[in-house]
């Protein structure tokens, strides 16, 4: 329950940016989306302590690689802009979703080469 509380809660302070308002700033945007995966988060973690047929696992992949992943790559991409002396533009926010999709891709990839290792050593 105290999660889906802290879920409201966040959701709530969410709500009074005005998040809409940073659309016209990708760069801004995308950190206030990696906020976004902690409200899911921690509501999908709150509901899977009470209901069994929510997964734990969608819980905590909401707030690693949701949460933390998107956040800490925003951060990266405004930081190392910013000192290279780069102009902060909107061409940045979309390097950020195709590193995401690069690292889920080969995530992906590393997986299933993981995968059939073990199967053989098996």
């Amino acid at each position: 329950m105290l999660l889906l509380f802290g879920a409201a809660l966040n959701l709530w302070r969410l709500l009074r940016w005005r998040s809409g308002a940073t659309a016209a700033e990708p760069l801004l945007l995308v950190l206030h989306v990696g906020y976004g995966w902690l409200v899911l988060g921690a509501a999908l973690l709150g509901l899977a302590v009470i209901d069994a047929d929510i997964p734990q696992s969608a819980a905590i992949h909401a707030l690693t690689a949701g949460a933390i992943g998107t956040t800490t790559l925003a951060v990266m991409t405004r930081a190392t802009r910013g000192y290279t002396g780069r102009v902060l533009s909107r061409g940045a926010a979309g390097k950020i979703g195709r590193t995401g999709r690069d690292l889920r891709r080969s995530h992906a990839t590393l997986g299933r080469a993981w995968w059939c290792c073990v199967k053989k050593v098996r």
